[in-house]
């Protein structure tokens, strides 16, 4: 029985149904019928209220349909256009959920971008509105373009006609934007029309889809202002740099706060990059985890990042909260990390239950390459976990320094890395450290892609230049695409302005959009930050379109 409804079991168990010996009675029960034997889960004394049903045959269930209606004679053979893997996978698992017209099917993944939840409420609420112009003909073989082999169930078809779809398909099958890396969503049925119990599914919907992406690094208190070149000068620090303080640098924060008009903003670059992608994101979709003090920082902190909407699970020290002095001259930012605390960063907290948790929850990870500094163990950690579980993990190369003076936790953490984010002066680095031999930004990502990778996803590589070209590399190919014009005048302030980026871009990639989609994003959230103070985000809703 268990290969019999291995899809639905596959599915029952992606929606937080563990229980695989309830999961097969209640599929037994119903003859198979997903969406009943749901109802039995929800409800097992349900199940005891009749005898058990007698063992399995051999012979494979297969629910009476009606009889498929020949093709018009008038009309071409048609063959369904070949899907990828991924929206093969998505037919197949509404097929296995009851709902018996793929061409129905295909025509509400198509009207929904292809998110599984939401053509499968379309379903319920529109069937009799959808088109079943695939239908009638010729059924393509999923087979034909899945990794492994999966069985469409029998399903029945009616007929239509084809018409413009045959293009339109095509076009999308061969487009080398289609997000790569898209990852099993999870249907929730809360519609009236479903047999789940609505309140039921609404809880698996908070239990299964809340925080989809999950960040780590070193979380710090942006004191981020604007200064005269002299206090660089005086601290002999460059005007677009990234550095750790050393002790020479110490008395520079309190001198920043008592002779400058301060913002205080939840920084580090992998809170800056989580608190952007949250703002594009529903609620409840990101959480992020670093190490802070028991101090007066610390709490400015917590109600920073979580007046923008981002769950933290911070691992409290006995050092102070780390620090970040953000020197603004110009369109210029020189940053000087203080990390404390940050430092203090410890596997242990990772490895507790209800941070875990998050971890085995979460479907994307990203990890800012200044944690290489801090715990190459738990970075590795969450890197074997996506490459076990086939998660999208990524990871932003940060700083030149970090190529050159860690080459060996980045070394071994980047097999395992499916994106790989960073701007032309870190991919340079990134050239200098692995012998790459070349400056070119572009030969750079391309090379990038074809270091040693784990896992069956090829990298993807994206380089931001500032005001040029955001550079591309996927599967050998480089695509470049041009950022958003602004005026010189409009520009405030660019500190953040990467990390704004890597959060738009993660906004829309964790809910399986497309790279050009996912770009566009990017530059969208860079646009705005550069019009602000530091790397803070609107109270106001976004505007982003695509």
């Amino acid at each position: 029985m268990t290969q019999e409804w291995e899809g639905q079991l596959k599915q029952l168990a992606i929606m937080g149904f563990t229980d695989v010996e309830l999961n097969k009675r209640a599929l037994y029960r119903t003859g198979g019928q997903f969406q009943a034997a749901i109802e039995f889960i929800t409800n097992p004394s349900l199940l005891d209220q009749e005898p058990e049903p007698p063992k399995a045959t051999t012979s494979s269930y297969r629910p009476t349909l009606p009889e498929r209606p020949p093709v018009q004679p008038d009309l071409p053979e048609y063959i369904f256009p070949k899907l990828d893997a991924d929206r093969a996978e998505k037919v197949l698992a509404i097929a296995s959920m009851g709902f018996d017209d793929e061409g129905k099917i295909r025509h509400a993944l198509t009207l929904s971008n292809w998110d599984l939840e939401n053509a499968v409420t379309k379903l319920m609420d529109e069937n009799d509105s959808l088109s079943s112009m695939f239908s009638g003909q010729k059924t393509g073989n999923i087979q034909q373009i899945a990794p492994k082999p999966i069985e469409l169930p029998t399903v029945n078809h009616s007929f239509g006609t084809p018409q413009n779809w045959t293009n339109s398909f095509q076009q999308q099958n061969s487009n080398r934007n289609a997000n790569p890396f898209t990852t099993q969503t999870t249907p929730v049925f809360n519609n009236s029309r479903s047999t789940v119990n609505n309140q039921t599914a609404q809880n698996r919907k908070m239990t299964t889809q809340q925080y989809l992406l999950f960040g780590i690094e070193n979380p710090l208190l942006d004191i981020s202002a604007v200064v005269k070149p002299e206090l660089l000068e005086k601290y002999n620090l460059k005007s677009n740099d990234a550095i750790l303080a050393e002790d020479k640098h110490k008395p520079l924060y309190e001198e920043l706060v008592r002779d400058y008009d301060v913002v205080y903003i939840a920084g580090g670059a992998a809170q800056n990059t989580m608190r952007g992608a949250q703002y594009l994101l529903p609620p409840k979709s990101v959480v992020y985890v670093g190490a802070v003090g028991k101090d007066a920082n610390c709490e400015i902190l917590k109600k920073t990042a979580a007046k923008d909407g981002i769950h933290t699970e911070y691992q409290v020290t006995d050092l102070p909260t780390g620090r970040c002095a953000v020197l603004i001259t110009g369109v210029h930012r020189s940053m000087v990390t203080d990390l404390q605390a940050a430092n203090a960063f410890s596997i242990e907290h990772l490895e507790k239950k209800e941070v875990w948790d998050l971890v085995l929850g979460a479907k994307y990870f990203y990890v800012g390459g200044y944690f290489l500094t801090v715990s190459p163990p738990s970075a590795m950690k969450i890197a074997k976990h996506a490459l076990d579980t086939d998660k999208v993990f990524t990871l932003n190369l940060s700083a030149p320094f970090i190529s050159q003076f860690f080459k060996q936790p980045l070394e071994e953490i980047l097999p395992y890395v499916d994106v790989l984010f960073g701007n032309e002066a870190e991919a340079e680095a990134l050239s200098v450290a692995f012998g790459f031999g070349t400056t070119d930004v572009k030969e750079i990502a391309i090379k990038a892609t074809a270091l040693p990778k784990k896992g069956s996803r090829s990298r993807l590589v994206v380089f931001t230049q500032g005001a040029h070209d955001t550079v591309v590399a996927y599967e050998g190919s480089v695509t470049t695409y041009p950022i958003l014009k602004i005026d010189p005048k409009d520009i405030v302030d660019c500190n953040g302005a990467g990390d704004a980026f890597v959060g738009g871009f993660l906004s829309q990639y964790v809910e399986g959009h497309s790279i050009a989609r996912s770009i566009a994003g990017g530059h969208y959230l860079a646009h705005v930050v550069i019009q602000r103070t530091g790397p803070s985000y609107p109270d106001t809703p976004h505007t982003f379109t695509f």
